[in-house]
């Protein structure tokens, strides 16, 4: 996660956020941040929650890398894992 998404959830969730010294305060001054931070931390569990699946032509694609090598499990399974985390920017 990028500090531009975890600052969009911050506001999204009821904060103003100062950047350039990344603090973040309730609007309207409120004393309590309960709701806010109730808020906050369900964007943060949705987006974690928000994978992106490998298609079948990514799959494909692990397997006729791998088809002259004997199908080498090993290396597919890797290069599987790989693509998922580059999808997924792990």
């Amino acid at each position: 996660m990028t500090q531009d998404e975890i600052i969009r959830m911050a506001r999204e969730a009821g904060f103003e956020a100062d950047e350039a010294n990344f603090i973040f305060k309730p609007k309207n001054n409120r004393i309590g941040i309960q709701l806010e931070l109730e808020r906050f931390a369900a964007l943060v569990a949705a987006h974690e929650r928000e994978w992106v699946e490998l298609t079948v032509s990514d799959l494909d694609a692990i397997i006729e890398k791998h088809y002259d090598d004997e199908m080498d499990l090993k290396a597919m399974i890797l290069d599987g894992i790989a693509a998922f985390k580059e999808k997924n920017r792990v």
